[in-house]
């Protein structure tokens, strides 16, 4: 299980077509592959993780493998094993060209004037590289980002054909007083303490 980074912002494009496309891979929960589609093996990657992990938690008590089943998951993890590495293909390819390992988890996806506003879920951290390529694509953005657990946080922003990533580490340390504007409006009440 991850640390969940939050992420929240604005996003825009001068092409509502391209704005539109956006919004629905978006309310299909597609975001990351929309900014960089996942090739087909990779998609087949993770359906055979995702049905080697419900093979494996399978109560075969109450429902045995079926001896194709049972065939599968043998041969599935005898190709595992000749790997080099104990991660699915999926998962370099992802944090290669997303920056997190997941799809992000949206709990926020307002459209209006043609400006999308989101609020997501990652990963252990942003999906800058995703971002990144929808920079390429001609949307501006400011995404801010927070993960609590290690206490680290920025923005990633797209203006004018412009990709910038500002990071940072240990928010815990931040002088507030002499922190920028937008640091200090997205961050200091997380760390404000009673007087």
């Amino acid at each position: 299980m991850p640390n969940w980074c939050e992420n929240w912002g604005d996003i825009t494009h001068e092409d509502k077509a391209k704005m539109e496309a956006l919004r629905i891979a978006v309310n299909r929960g597609h975001l990351l592959a929309f900014a960089v589609p996942q090739p087909p093996e990779i998609d087949q990657s993770v359906r055979d993780c995702d049905k080697h992990s419900r093979l494996l938690m399978q109560d075969k008590t109450v429902k045995p493998l079926t001896k194709y089943e049972q065939e599968w998951l043998d041969e599935y993890e005898a190709t595992r094993a000749k790997g080099t590495g104990v991660m699915p293909d999926w998962y370099d390819w992802r944090v290669d060209n997303w920056g997190t390992k997941w799809e992000v988890d949206c709990h926020r996806n307002d459209y209006v004037d043609g400006t999308l506003t989101i609020g997501f879920d990652s990963a252990w951290g942003p999906p800058i590289l995703a971002f990144e390529q929808l920079a390429n694509m001609g949307f501006e953005f400011e995404i801010k980002y927070f993960e609590g657990g290690n206490v680290f946080g920025g923005r990633y922003t797209s203006k004018d054909g412009v990709f910038k990533d500002e990071y940072i580490d240990n928010l815990h340390n931040t002088n507030w007083a002499t922190a920028k504007e937008w640091v200090r409006d997205s961050f200091e009440h997380l760390f404000a303490t009673a007087h």
